[in-house]
């Protein structure tokens, strides 16, 4: 004390005693006469160091001094005070982007990187701590701390699997914050005969021998669906029934929309067959030149139409379907084809897209909620339309355009002779006639092919638990607990230490008591007696009279926003 090193003889105590406990502020006290000490009191936060043998036993600061009568008890805490005294913040961003901290914590996956996170948040706020060795753990489920000091949020963490005890080492510069399960706890065993006081009583309905987990999920409708993860095996009394998720862990939830749409779409590369269907099915005058004239577009093969003749005129060869300069007595030019042209804002589309087929209108949540982009274009394409008629004379001045319902342009015939098709009109000068019908649609166009009904997507999900969650959780806690306490007489005071450690028994009456792997809850030195006295148990702040108490889970942990 400023900066003195002192004897608890030197300072007059006639009372000295330290406490190290899981979950909470460890502390040293001491007591002194008002009469018989003349060592100044120390001030309210002032920092204290206890040695041992010039090794540092503990360290804290000056959280209490009160005096009654003609006494002065002086209460030293160690840095877990600070830990429930400091609020959690981490840096969130806002809907603006900017960032800034927030008493809030969304956490989940690794149990142990979560407990080191918080330790290292702790750290970056300024607790005069260190982070020491944390046991591996397993994955669990989301879930959100708010407005809780890091305290709070270490304590609830291990209620959450609770074979594991924090302690601190005081050997370090700042003290070293540990974390140890009981399965690679270190192995105190203790004589009974030794013990001037030993307490030992099983707490049978904290084991469980079964676990399950209710949640709930989404089917691919957006419908909730109950589901569960078990492990163990049932045994009447140490069945443990939990939930991660679910309707009944809450008095209100948001609204849970079942909306869907059926969409059918077709890459705008696609084949001429599909967009033929897509058009025929869609384009009214085009469903009136179908009814009309059978011979009609896309009706022979090949990548761009085109119909095949054998007239001497051009030697059999294949006829582009469209020329710039249609006569009523010519033969059809042969040039390049003109395809489908997808336009978005009066720009023609580069790569591939996806037309919508199907009839259902697409509804606005497809693009403000489930993400889905959805584009508004316009498709030109020009039909040829195949029409075979007949002349009384070799050379007719062609089809009367009239006869062809909507916007078309004559583009010219040729002799259709072919001996296959000679006489179909019981003429000798069939023709077959070519016509243009410039069509324009408004398509609704896709960035990725879609077959199948969509669903809205809520505007929340359920938490779910990981994968194995119900058997680590179970491992976790498929032993007897033990509350009780034993009291030592030591030559030295701190010896042996026991936080953070589990306890055997030998030389007792109950035989399981030599395994019973019991954790310590606290462990307290008399120093001026040499008495220590060890608490075995569940720390109080995570301790429980039921499982089921212990396993209660709050609201707040039940949905995660989309």
């Amino acid at each position: 004390m400023d900066d003195t090193v002192r004897t608890l003889a030197e300072i007059d105590a006639t009372a000295a005693k330290v406490v190290f406990r899981s979950c909470s502020a460890d502390y040293f006290t001491y007591t002194v006469e008002c009469d018989s000490s003349t060592v100044a009191i120390p001030s309210l936060t002032q920092s204290v160091t206890l040695f041992r043998d010039g090794v540092k036993f503990f360290s804290g600061v000056v959280t209490d001094r009160s005096q009654q009568q003609d006494r002065v008890t002086v209460v030293v805490s160690g840095p877990w005070w600070q830990l429930d005294n400091m609020v959690l913040e981490v840096n969130q961003a806002d809907g603006t982007g900017a960032v800034a901290p927030r008493p809030s914590l969304p956490v989940g996956g690794s149990f142990k990187a979560i407990i080191e996170t918080v330790i290292n948040y702790a750290i970056a706020a300024g607790a005069p701590i260190a982070l020491g060795t944390v046991s591996t753990y397993f994955d669990v489920p989301a879930n959100t701390y708010n407005q809780s000091t890091y305290g709070q949020v270490l304590a609830e963490l291990l209620r959450l699997v609770p074979d594991g005890m924090a302690w601190f080492d005081y050997s370090t510069t700042n003290p070293t914050l540990n974390v140890t399960r009981r399965g690679v706890a270190t192995t105190r065993t203790i004589d009974i005969t030794d013990c001037a006081e030993f307490e030992a009583k099983p707490r049978i309905q904290l084991k469980l021998n079964y676990l399950k987990i209710h949640y709930t999920d989404r089917a691919p409708n957006g419908r909730r669906r109950w589901q569960s993860q078990t492990a163990g095996t049932p045994a009447i009394g140490f069945n443990g029934i939990t939930m991660v998720s679910g309707p009944e862990m809450d008095t209100f939830l948001p609204d849970e929309p079942t909306d869907s749409v059926f969409i059918s779409s077709f890459p705008t590369s696609g084949s001429p067959a599909t967009l033929r269907a897509f058009l025929n099915a869609t384009d009214s005058v085009l469903t009136q030149l179908i009814s009309r004239y059978t011979n009609n577009w896309f009706n022979y093969p090949g990548a761009v139409p085109y119909f095949q003749t054998q007239s001497p005129e051009v030697g059999g060869a294949s006829i582009p379907y469209h020329t710039s300069t249609p006569s009523a007595s010519s033969i059809p030019a042969q040039q390049g084809t003109i395809g489908p042209v997808f336009k978005v804002n009066g720009v023609a589309i580069s790569g591939t897209k996806y037309v919508v087929d199907s009839s259902a209108a697409l509804p606005d949540w497809l693009t403000s909620e489930n993400g889905i982009a959805v584009y508004d274009a316009i498709l030109d394409v020009d039909i040829p339309v195949i029409v075979d008629y007949s002349e009384t004379t070799s050379y007719g001045k062609g089809f009367p355009t009239s006869s062809l319902p909507g916007v078309v342009e004559f583009a010219g015939y040729c002799w259709r002779n072919e001996p296959q098709l000679f006489n179909v009109y019981g003429s000798p000068y069939p023709k077959r006639g070519i016509f243009i019908y410039k069509a324009t649609a408004n398509v609704k166009l896709l960035d990725n092919q879609i077959v199948g009904t969509i669903y809205r997507r809520p505007s929340f999900t359920y938490r779910a638990p990981p994968a194995n969650f119900a058997s680590n959780l179970l491992a976790s806690q498929n032993w007897t607990p033990y509350d009780g306490r034993f009291t030592m007489p030591l030559d030295e005071s701190g010896g042996t230490r026991y936080r953070g450690c589990k306890i055997r028994v030998t030389n007792s009456r109950i035989t399981a008591h030599a395994t019973m792997d019991a954790l310590v809850e606290s462990e307290e030195l008399d120093l001026m007696n040499d008495m220590t006295t060890v608490i075995l148990g569940a720390p109080p702040r995570v301790d429980y009279q039921t499982w089921v108490d212990k396993s209660r889970t709050t609201p707040q942990a039940n949905i995660i926003y989309l």
